[in-house]
């Protein structure tokens, strides 16, 4: 499995779920990230994860289109949910 986390700099910078790729969702929209997805395999489960889970909701469907992630998935609750775990 492999997770994505698409918050921001200084979101990551106070926590993250590790280890995960860090690719922010402008940089992901914009098409500016080209170079981490090409280090992720787009047929393996994926976890996308934001802090409460509506940014990565929209990195899923970008995934999906743009770069044909058929096994990946949203963290519900994102990272704030998954401290409490």
């Amino acid at each position: 499995m492999q997770l994505i986390d698409v918050r921001e700099d200084w979101e990551r910078a106070v926590g993250a779920i590790l280890p995960s790729a860090h690719i922010p969702l402008g940089q992901l929209v914009s098409g500016s990230a080209n170079d981490v997805i090409a280090t992720l395999d787009a047929g393996k489960p994926t976890v996308i994860y934001c802090a409460h889970g509506m940014r990565s909701l929209k990195a899923l469907a970008v995934l999906r289109e743009r770069y044909g992630f058929t096994n990946a998935q949203s963290l519900r609750g994102g990272y704030e949910e998954w401290k409490t775990l």
